[in-house]
């Protein structure tokens, strides 16, 4: 028995005379694909993103001393706390304020999220809405209520200690 020369391998020009000869199945898939596409882009729905950079310093409300610390520079700050409280129930109901919003912290804190750069003080506060006014509003928002916040916590703290103070000190005055 004689074996035919019959190549087990295709070539590029094997290919290419299948697709030749099926061109309208081809031509089908490529239409289904780019109306199935043109369809996911209709329905599914718009969602911008705005993003709000907020400086991080030690004040009363955030200042860490670290014992034992090689740096001069200070109190630090630690960014990860101060990333979890911007995505508290206590700032976004703030920003729920700002923003004259009916819905509740959490939906509000669901549309945020915080991102630290690396060796920085700064906090990206993201927000996602399905309107670019609306993203940026509400970025703005939570910005100012973290502010707002922790401002109030830092008033209350220093009030706290001066009352302590007096109070020491009315004592201290008696001896």
């Amino acid at each position: 028995m004689a074996s035919s020369p019959r190549s087990d391998s295709f070539e590029v020009t094997d290919y290419v005379g299948v697709l030749r000869r099926r061109w309208w199945i081809v031509f089908a898939l490529v239409c289904l694909g780019a109306l199935a596409a043109a369809a996911y882009v209709a329905v599914t729905p718009k969602s911008y993103k705005a993003t709000t950079g907020v400086y991080v310093i030690a004040n009363a409300a955030n200042a860490n001393n670290v014992a034992g610390s090689r740096t001069a520079t200070g109190p630090t700050v630690n960014m990860d706390n101060e990333a979890q409280i911007v995505q508290s129930s206590t700032v976004a109901a703030q920003a729920g304020k700002y923003l004259n919003s009916k819905r509740t912290a959490d939906q509000l804190a669901k549309q945020v999220s915080v991102a630290v750069p690396a060796n920085t003080s700064v906090l990206n506060i993201s927000c996602a809405a399905p309107s670019p006014d609306g993203a940026q509003a509400c970025a703005q928002a939570f910005a100012k209520a973290y502010l707002a916040v922790r401002q109030a916590t830092a008033v209350g703290k220093i009030t706290n200690e001066r009352t302590q103070l007096v109070s020491r000190q009315k004592t201290l005055r008696r001896r």
